[in-house]
């Protein structure tokens, strides 16, 4: 195809991890207004610095852009950190959510390394 010379294609599962993130980052905003409303500024300004870092990540990875690549390694391995210690607090009834959430930041951490996803960030 002439006139394509450079044109990266975007890898499918890159797409399905910025749509997560976007999703994850509305969920983190929509809770950063709830502590705001109950009047918990300080837990509220954290929660909504937190939810446009998701929502950048998620553009980033529609655009490729280099440093979301390791934003969304930090953010995956912080929230493996935060899903165990979930699993620790709670009861073991309760331990549903948390695996899940651990084996999708395990999935998402293996495939930011695959090279073809590398490949899309510049990395």
């Amino acid at each position: 195809m002439e006139g394509q010379v450079g044109v990266r294609k975007r890898p499918i599962l890159v797409t399905l991890v910025g749509i997560l993130y976007f999703f994850l980052a509305i969920l983190t905003i929509f809770a950063a207004i709830g502590l705001f409303l109950l009047e918990t500024w300080d837990w509220g300004a954290i929660t909504l610095v937190l939810g446009v870092i998701y929502l950048a990540i998620a553009f980033g990875c529609f655009k490729g852009w280099g440093w979301v690549w390791g934003m969304a390694i930090i953010f995956s391995i912080v929230n493996i950190g935060l899903n165990v210690y979930n699993m620790y607090m709670d009861d073991f009834a309760e331990w549903l959510a948390p695996v899940i959430g651990i084996v999708i930041s395990l999935l998402v951490l293996w495939y930011l390394f695959t090279p073809k996803v590398k490949r899309w960030f510049e990395i």
